[in-house]
């Protein structure tokens, strides 16, 4: 995508961040599931994942922590197993 010329940058970027964050709170409510956040967004699941690249939201099974999720694998405090 081209940027545009002089002034709108700002624009685009609050833009991106207002995107960021809608689409990681859709991710924390349904426990990083990319399918369920996606369908709770109203869009396909593939367009969720180019969002997520392109707004570098790191892929909540690869980075729990990064967004407040358990690691894959262990179980979450207070919860038996």
């Amino acid at each position: 995508m081209e940027r545009p010329v002089t002034g709108a940058a700002p624009l685009y970027e609050a833009i991106g961040e207002f995107k960021r964050g809608v689409i990681v709170n859709a991710l924390r409510e349904h426990g990083g599931n990319r399918t369920r956040a996606a369908r709770a967004l109203g869009v396909q699941r593939t367009y969720l994942m180019r969002l997520m690249r392109e707004l570098a939201i790191k892929d909540p099974a690869r980075s729990a922590s990064s967004l407040g999720w358990p690691a894959r694998g262990r179980s979450r405090p207070g919860s038996a197993r």
